[in-house]
């Protein structure tokens, strides 16, 4: 199956990442206040009542966890500024990444249409994740969509070698010869009981007529180095995202000391970019 912004959640890995990430950066404090104070203290602005309550259906954290989301899902995410006449922001509303179209003009003017419903770019926020020549971000799952399509097929191994490891498969021998419409019969009987999906898997099986059972036994995940490749995959998939490994339940190697660095360089480099972006844009588009 390709792999897109839609699925991509349905992976364990990509999910996991979006959470640390989004959930890191919506418990941060986000408001109003004088340049140059470093003590966080808002000022009396109705933006910081604004973004407290951004609109009807979300509370701050649901908002700016919202924003990361569709960052890293779709490389953009866009905010519908609702204003009054004299131009002051009452609300601000996300617009469904994956509909919006945008078109930049020779001068440099952006404008934006969605479900044939166009938007100027005063009215519009344009968060963009990875920038590069496009005038839209690159999204992350995209560009790593191979990756996670391997990481989709190792769990799908691990899966099935769960279940097959469950089910009665082997040869059965017969002392006389066996007619195809019988050794068919036979082979559906069979799986249909103690075979992938069957109803009595784990259970005796009794044969008669001479037959012989041989069991094969399936390889396990560790004979074909899957938790290994798993590790690999997972901890690949992380760095697109920038989320140390041991943040996604990796810890060979993890000591209490380099932890802690990584945490830091986790603020640093992941959180702290996203933070800054999110501040800059806020303030170009409410002040």
């Amino acid at each position: 199956t390709e792999v897109t912004p839609e699925n991509a959640t349905k992976n364990a890995t990509v999910f996991t990442c979006l959470s640390v990430l989004a959930t890191s950066v919506s418990q941060l404090p986000v408001g109003v206040m004088t340049k140059g104070d470093k003590s966080f203290s808002p000022v009396d602005h109705y933006v910081n009542d604004l973004l407290v309550k951004p609109n009807n259906s979300q509370s701050q954290y649901e908002f700016i966890h919202s924003i990361i989301t569709d960052l890293m899902l779709w490389g953009n995410c866009y905010l519908q500024k609702v204003m009054l006449p004299n131009g002051q922001v009452i609300e601000l509303i996300p617009l469904p990444s994956a509909d919006m179209e945008m078109s930049i003009s020779a001068s440099g003017k952006r404008t934006y249409v969605l479900n044939k419903k166009v938007y100027s770019e005063n009215e519009i926020i344009h968060f963009r994740d990875f920038i590069g020549a496009d005038a839209q971000g690159l999204s992350r799952v995209k560009q790593a969509a191979r990756l996670v399509g391997i990481d989709n097929a190792i769990d799908n191994l691990i899966s099935d070698t769960f279940i097959n490891g469950t089910s009665a498969s082997g040869i059965v021998s017969f002392p006389d010869d066996v007619e195809p419409s019988t050794a068919k019969a036979f082979t559906d009987a069979w799986a249909s009981k103690f075979g992938k999906g069957g109803t009595t898997r784990g259970s005796v099986a009794v044969i008669g007529g001479g037959a012989t059972f041989q069991q094969l036994s399936p390889m396990s995940p560790a004979d074909g180095d899957i938790q290994s490749l798993k590790e690999q995959t997972t901890a690949r998939i992380g760095a697109v995202f920038r989320i140390p490994s041991h943040m996604l339940e990796i810890f060979s190697g993890a000591k209490y000391s380099n932890v802690q660095v990584r945490n830091t360089a986790f603020y640093r480099d992941s959180v702290a970019p996203l933070t800054t972006l999110i501040e800059q844009k806020l303030t170009a588009g409410l002040l």
